[in-house]
Order: C-alpha cells, then sequence, then structure tokens
C-alpha cells in the first residue's frame, strides 16, 4: 500500500509534535518489533537532512522535533516522510509522506 500524503507546518523555534495511529485492515497495527525514522530536507537530493525524534507506543508513532532544532531551521518548503522498520526480517513500510512548511519566526 502506498504511503499516506499529510503536509506538515512547523513553526521555526518551536516545539513540534505529531502522532500517527497505524492500523491494517481496519484494526490498530501491532508494532511490537517495530522502529521508526523520519527526515526532512529541502528536495528529495538534497544532502542537507533533519531528522525527526521517533518513538512508538503500542499502535501509535510519533515523530518530535524540540525548540532547538526548529529555531536553526531556515524557514521554507522541504518534503519529509516516515519510515516504519522491523528489525527482525527487514522490512520496510513508508506510512507517511508529504512537504513540510516551516515558517519564520519573529519573537526570539
Amino acid at each position: 500500500m502506498p504511503a499516506a500524503k499529510y503536509d506538515l507546518t512547523i513553526d521555526q523555534g518551536s516545539d513540534f509534535e505529531i502522532s500517527i495511529a497505524i492500523e491494517e485492515n481496519g484494526s490498530p497495527m501491532v508494532l511490537t518489533g517495530y522502529s521508526a525514522r523520519a527526515s526532512m530536507r529541502p528536495n528529495y537530493e538534497s544532502g542537507t537532512v533533519h531528522d525527526f525524534t521517533t518513538s512508538i507506543t503500542d499502535s501509535t508513532v510519533k515523530i518530535q522535533m524540540a525548540h532547538t532544532t526548529t529555531d536553526d531551521i531556515t524557514s521554507g518548503t522541504y518534503v519529509y516522510d516516515i519510515e516504519i522498520f522491523h528489525t527482525g526480517n527487514d522490512t520496510v513500510t513508508r506510512i507517511l509522506q508529504g512537504k513540510v512548511k516551516v515558517t519564520r519566526e519573529v519573537t526570539r
């Protein structure tokens, strides 16, 4: 199944967090043995990468970025994706992808 598309907005200099409930065949997916990873880049070919902190609880994947990290990201539009992977059988699944708009901070 292709990854779902969802665009994000991150306010420069603010904490960011989003949780994604994963379902399989209409029921919460059991994510035991899975890990997650997520990154954003200015474009698909860019060597510049900003990684999200990820965690999994039950059937929910959470991605986060602290304000100390978002403060250093130039405002603009980026691309991102989130993958889950099973460490026991090398299965990788992209669950979400899209654009990230980083809005410029005024108050510093």
